[in-house]
């Protein structure tokens, strides 16, 4: 599914040029995009290693991993837009760093984990209602509903907070923030694709 919406990504100055976005914004759009390849694919995976960690119970190990993520992305933005100069493109190579830290550390922290939560025992039979609405259960569901908001909410701000404060600070920053918009409409339509 990751290869079709890259094509998206690929062609999204033609597609943007067709919903009548201006030419200069669409070009720099795309430019960005294709940076934003390697992120689509390394987000895929990290999202199942995610879903499958949380499944497994490990919810508030995930929170520590995408908190690393979370706390490295001004590193990345820092290191691709200033350091290396790479500018408004820094961005999009700075956002597929950070995505591919918290693959590579989300499946680094499912490999070292030990005991009850691997193989068979990831699937938990059915449980009744009344479990679920218990104290019991409602610790459970907190448990995992806390920290997996959170992982979802630093995810989110790492990156949409970043590379828009990072476009802003660029020269020519109207074209930069504008660039910037119309990519994220672009990734957020392939994200909720392959998301459901």
């Amino acid at each position: 599914l990751c290869v079709p919406l890259a094509l998206v990504q690929v062609y999204s100055a033609e597609i943007l040029r067709a919903l009548g976005q201006e030419a200069s914004v669409s070009s720099a759009a795309q430019l960005f995009a294709v940076r934003l390849v390697p992120r689509l694919f390394v987000e895929g995976y990290f999202t199942i290693l995610q879903r499958v960690g949380q499944a497994m119970g490990h919810a508030s190990g995930f929170a520590a991993v995408t908190l690393l993520g979370f706390v490295s992305a001004p590193f990345f933005l820092m290191l691709f837009v200033q350091w290396l100069g790479l500018g408004y493109l820094g961005a999009a190579w700075a956002c597929s760093a950070w995505n591919a830290l918290n693959f590579f550390a989300s499946a680094a922290y499912l490999f070292r984990q030990r005991g009850p939560g691997r193989g068979r025992s990831l699937f938990k039979p059915y449980r009744p209602c009344r479990q679920v609405v218990s104290a019991t259960g409602m610790r459970e569901y907190l448990g995992l509903a806390v920290p997996a908001t959170l992982q979802a909410c630093l995810e989110w701000w790492a990156i949409d907070l970043g590379v828009m404060l990072a476009a802003g600070m660029l020269p020519d920053p109207d074209l930069n923030l504008g660039a910037n918009a119309a990519v994220a409409g672009v990734a957020d339509l392939c994200y909720m694709v392959w998301l459901g």
